[in-house]
């Protein structure tokens, strides 16, 4: 297998990506750390029980949805640049409809959460399931109506409604407010470790795609779309980063959680398997089962990620820019970073939302 040599240009870029990269990381890590200490299921880390606190699980939900909410200005104003330009009106409507889009269902989950608390072991783990489905289902449903109104209005109104157009806003602009929300529910409504091993997942795969894209890339992928972009980067990033994150189970062998379902949370990622060891096909199975569904999982997550990718570059060669801005300077906007994030944790969402739940009432598990 032969290196690629790279020349002073490629270099800079490496260097200038691998700081930018590492700031996104502390990012990442930051938002964790909110997620953590406003999550209910993990067991108390001192004598007084300070997590477990209400307020303080309140307030730490509050601080992790407005972190996450910090770059979505951002977010908002690239989009609304690449199909209505400066138009500052059309910036400050998507903006409203966006935030309240974001904050309306996360904040009053909050709310509901530690000021109308279920105890949760006096009801099944399938009840407590539907009450938090159904209450983000109810808001997403009525939201994403209401969101679809508003952007084609104002496309219409500035007579920007051709179909190019239409199927961007409406496209990416579903994926962009869905992805800032999936990232807060999966934090909030499911836990800390799930929203971990999701950004585990996406941040290896851009790093060890580009990486092996860098250094063993030949052949291009889809040079319309994204010429940088590399076969082999793909297939060695891909396969790296699912080994890697598989190890992520494995060395945190230790359960955190009280939930009756989570008791293997670490293998059982994507509650595939009960707390009985049963999964959603057979009476019975052996831990090797989950470890088998994992991998699938992990494998269907990285590329959706490097799908998610690709998508927001097409967006991009469509309306013939190179990046959706500069403020990251070599990693270009916000959507550029955030891209593969986005349409990951929107199809990640839509598993936990729908997918998995049919799957659970078909079967007619109590998990």
């Amino acid at each position: 297998m032969q290196i690629n040599k790279l020349d002073d240009t490629k270099r800079k870029t490496l260097a200038n990506r691998t700081i930018v990269s590492i700031i996104i990381l502390f990012y990442y890590i930051l938002t964790l750390l909110f997620s953590f200490l406003s999550d209910s299921t993990i067991l108390s880390l001192t004598s007084t029980d300070v997590i477990s606190s209400l307020s303080t699980r309140g307030i730490m939900g509050i601080v992790f949805v407005v972190s996450f909410f910090v770059p979505l200005p951002m977010a908002i104003y690239e989009f609304n640049k690449l199909i209505f330009g400066k138009n500052i009106k059309s910036f400050i409507v998507l903006l409203i409809v966006s935030s309240l889009y974001y904050l309306a269902p996360n904040i009053t989950y909050i709310v509901l959460k530690n000021f109308v608390q279920i105890n949760r072991f006096q009801v099944t783990d399938k009840l407590y399931l539907q009450t938090e489905l159904y209450f983000y289902l109810s808001f997403i449903l009525v939201q994403s109506l209401i969101l679809f109104v508003v952007l084609n209005t104002t496309l219409i109104l500035n007579k920007k409604n051709n179909v190019k157009n239409t199927v961007t806003i409406n496209g990416l602009g579903f994926v962009i407010n869905f992805g800032f929300l999936s990232l807060c529910y999966i934090g909030l409504a499911k836990s800390w470790v799930l929203l971990l091993f999701l950004f585990f997942i996406i941040w290896s795969t851009d790093v060890f795609c580009y990486l092996c894209g860098s250094f063993f890339g030949k052949k291009q992928l889809v040079p319309k779309i994204s010429p940088n972009k590399t076969v082999e980067g793909a297939i060695y990033g891909a396969i790296t980063a699912t080994v890697i994150t598989l190890a992520y189970p494995g060395l945190l062998l230790i359960n955190t959680s009280n939930l009756l379902f989570d008791k293997i949370l670490w293998v059982n990622i994507g509650y595939l398997v009960d707390s009985k060891n049963q999964t959603l096909l057979t009476q019975e199975a052996p831990l090797y089962v989950s470890w088998i569904l994992l991998i699938f999982l992990i494998l269907c997550l990285v590329i959706t990620c490097m799908i998610g990718d690709l998508l927001f570059s097409y967006v991009k060669r469509v309306y013939e820019i190179k990046d959706y801005s500069n403020v990251l300077r070599t990693h270009g906007g916000v959507l550029d970073r955030l891209d593969s994030i986005l349409f990951t944790g929107t199809c990640f969402t839509i598993f936990f939302m729908v997918i998995q739940p049919i799957m659970l009432f078909w079967f007619g598990k109590n998990m």
